[in-house]
């Protein structure tokens, strides 16, 4: 609405901003994420949202002063339809360990026993974004450049690919250790540690053991 009224070009929701010869540069998703586009605004001053979770927190040793806007309520719109993620589903931003189900777990036998265990030991469970398009998984479980970015202290990608714009959402998790038996799947040339084996035997296993 700022924008709009101050006549000025925005970049929403983008994933990543750079200050370059007096320019804001603008980094935003594409083509479904298939591509990231670099922006630069025709006006001034240059306007830009970020998503949450794309930049670190950092405290500022600065002094300034905070305004609250208060709006109110107009009533001019009609609630269609509220979809409430269960509660065995926790935030994904907001999780230190959590276990992403990628397209290598295929059925939602298995996805049930991820989020089961998940639920059981108090930590999130995730998803890329084929397996949320497949509707095996909440919209709000994604990860990635068209998701959530998150900054878990562990992630576990069970059998994720390890394409770009997963992984986009992954740039602040501490450590990721890969579950995967494909030799040439991205994510083992990115993870800090890889186990070579099958998605659903890793799956098995640790509901097994948690049993």
């Amino acid at each position: 609405m700022i924008a709009a009224e101050k006549s000025l070009g925005l970049t929403a929701d983008c994933v990543d901003v750079s200050y370059e010869n007096k320019r804001l540069i603008q980094f935003k998703p594409a083509f479904g994420g298939g591509i990231v586009a670099r922006i630069s605004s025709r006006t001034k001053p240059e306007m830009a949202t970020v998503r949450p979770g794309m930049f670190k927190k950092k405290i500022s040793n600065s002094n300034f002063d905070v305004e609250t806007i208060r709006v109110e309520d107009s009533g001019e719109y009609e609630v269609i339809k509220t979809d409430l993620v269960e509660s065995k589903f926790m935030p994904v931003n907001k999780a230190a360990v959590v276990l992403g189900i990628g397209r290598g777990v295929k059925s939602r036998a298995d996805i049930e026993k991820v989020v089961k265990f998940c639920e059981e030991n108090h930590i999130a469970a995730g998803a890329s974004r084929p397996v949320v398009d497949m509707r095996m998984m909440p919209r709000q479980t994604q990860i990635g450049i068209t998701g959530t970015s998150i900054s878990p202290d562990l992630y576990v990608a069970i059998g994720v690919a390890g394409m770009d714009y997963h992984m986009a959402g992954l740039r602040y998790a501490k450590t990721i250790l890969a579950i995967n038996n494909n030799p040439e799947a991205p994510i083992n040339h990115l993870a800090d540690y890889v186990c070579n084996c099958d998605a659903v035997e890793f799956i098995n296993r640790i509901s097994t053991d948690h049993q």
